[in-house]
């Protein structure tokens, strides 16, 4: 009895350690539409896949008592589902709800992964019934950006039917709510009804364009981001979007050397970004960065910490200050963002010839290195082998002793020769002795 309740207690905990994530083939695309799907496309060969999949089973073991399908398709088996979603590169993840598919653009952890299904699962527009509902939601999304549209929630309106194409559009970037009635606090006023709201760094703007989904469409983009986010090299490449010049501070909160110096210089970035938001918002999207990758990547340098650098990512141009950090003051610091926006200071940088050449240089340096720090079997399996296949034929080419020809000729007709002189001679003898004989 004892045993029975041990094995099958066994059963239990042991059983989800071997349980499949569903492997997808060209049947999906009649299938997508029936249930909500967090897909991982990708390659038996990807290095970054193999990595991958033990996280992406844990997403699998978190999220299979809920009604998201966890799934994976083998793209060198079916690229038609591939092309289908216009999958670009190994391993690529999205949610697919319909017609709607969402790609996961942030870190490849099991929490990050698990938070974006989930947010990919609600619906696109939420709404909110009350003032207290509205407060909650307010508190809720203090460090963060959340729009809201206020009026009929009907398709007949324009504008709901704009900012709904939007919401959906923009479902992973931001939160988007609707609302009728009283449910702003008093010293909420509207110029106009209906309405979109931005609310972020305790402000609210009110937009102010026309009912066309490229001008709602736009300037959600533009709002999406607080004043002066903390992000990561993936929320970075996503702000590309917003064509601005990207105030980039970096800083080792871990570093003793430096805290007074971060601590100004965050003061400083957040009052440009957020008390002078009038002057700087519509050129300069400020942002912070804990490690020095980002800008590395930049400029194809190693930048020591703490740094400022302003980014153009249309041109790829970049600036940095001439003077250090800890030396910098508010006024050189405004000062500096003014002259890049009259373009008064040269920008470093570009897409030139020499500027291609160095980055193909720096991704190739990087990837070897990235090889190296993450699997050493690997890296000496795609560098180590060839190595040594291609010194051996070198040293066959250079060590092997050359063939003679003409040496072996000759050799070989002297040999003819004494085998000719050997087959004159051996008559003669015969026959002297035989002369002698009968002598």
């Amino acid at each position: 009895m004892v045993v029975t309740v041990l094995f099958a207690v066994s059963a239990v905990l042991i059983s989800p350690l071997f349980a499949q994530v569903t492997e997808l083939d060209e049947r999906f695309l009649e299938q997508r539409k029936q249930g909500f799907w967090l897909v991982e496309f990708y390659a038996p060969w990807c290095g970054h896949c193999q990595r991958l999949e033990p996280i992406y089973n844990q997403v699998y073991m978190q999220l299979r008592h809920t009604d998201i399908i966890v799934a994976k398709v083998d793209c060198t088996k079916h690229s038609s589902v591939a092309n289908a979603f216009n999958v670009k590169g190994f391993p690529t993840i999205k949610f697919i709800k319909g017609e709607d598919a969402y790609i996961h653009r942030g870190d490849r952890t099991k929490e990050d992964i698990i938070k974006f299904a989930l947010r990919a699962k609600e619906p696109a527009i939420r709404r909110i019934a009350s003032e207290n509902k509205f407060l909650e939601i307010q508190k809720q999304h203090q460090n963060e950006v959340f729009f809201l549209y206020m009026g009929p929630e009907i398709k007949e309106v324009e504008l709901f039917q704009k900012f709904e194409m939007t919401a959906r559009r923009q479902l992973i970037q931001s939160y988007f709510y609707s609302g009728e009635g009283r449910i702003l606090p008093l010293h909420v006023k509207l110029a106009r009804m209906p309405s979109i709201m931005a609310f972020k760094d305790n402000i609210y703007i009110e937009y102010t364009g026309e009912s066309r989904f490229s001008e709602v469409d736009s300037w959600v983009t533009q709002e999406r981001y607080t004043g002066y986010p903390v992000v990561t090299s993936n929320t970075l490449n996503e702000m590309v979007e917003l064509q601005k010049f990207l105030v980039i501070t970096a800083i080792d909160r871990g570093s003793k050397k430096w805290k007074e110096v971060n601590t100004r210089y965050e003061e400083m970035s957040k009052k440009l970004a957020l008390d002078e938001r009038e002057i700087f918002h519509s050129q300069f999207q400020f942002a912070l960065v804990t490690d020095g990758e980002p800008l590395n990547s930049i400029t194809m340098s190693n930048v020591e910490l703490p740094a400022l650098l302003v980014y153009d990512a249309k041109s790829q141009y970049y600036y940095i200050p001439e003077q250090e950090i800890k030396d910098f003051t508010l006024k050189e610091y405004r000062q500096f963002l003014l002259d890049i926006a009259q373009d008064k200071i040269p920008p470093q940088g570009g897409t030139g010839f020499v500027q291609r050449i160095k980055r193909i240089g720096y991704d190739f340096m990087t990837t070897i290195m990235t090889i190296w720090a993450t699997s050493r079997w690997l890296f000496l399996l795609m560098f180590g082998l060839p190595a040594v296949i291609i010194s051996i034929v070198c040293y066959s080419i250079c060590c092997v002793e050359p063939f003679d020809e003409e040496g072996a000729i000759s050799d070989v007709d002297e040999g003819a020769d004494e085998e000719n002189k050997e087959k004159k001679v051996k008559p003669c003898q015969h026959q002297n002795k035989g002369h002698l004989k009968s002598d």
